[in-house]
């Protein structure tokens, strides 16, 4: 997954770079999603009760909905390698 403002000027933000606090903030959202995914439980009221964070921004909150957005899709049957 991608968190593109770590790179530089972030697009959704017109040039504005999250301070290290909203980044990490943002982190432990991801990782918890994800952890929970890993463990077959609904992310969705994770998810939510983030959405609902007043510390997120606006391009903070649709990096989690991509994030959300993955973990939900459709799983890609891969070829086994022998």
């Amino acid at each position: 997954m991608r968190i593109p403002f770590l790179g530089g000027r972030h697009r959704r933000t017109g040039g504005r770079i999250p301070d290290a606090g909203t980044i990490d903030l943002l982190s432990d959202c991801v990782l918890e999603m994800s952890m929970a995914f890993l463990r077959d439980e609904d992310v969705a009221p994770l998810y939510a009760g983030y959405m609902d964070d007043d510390r997120l921004g606006s391009s903070e909150k649709q990096e989690l909905t991509d994030a959300f957005r993955v973990l939900r899709s459709e799983p890609v049957a891969l070829p086994r390698l022998h």
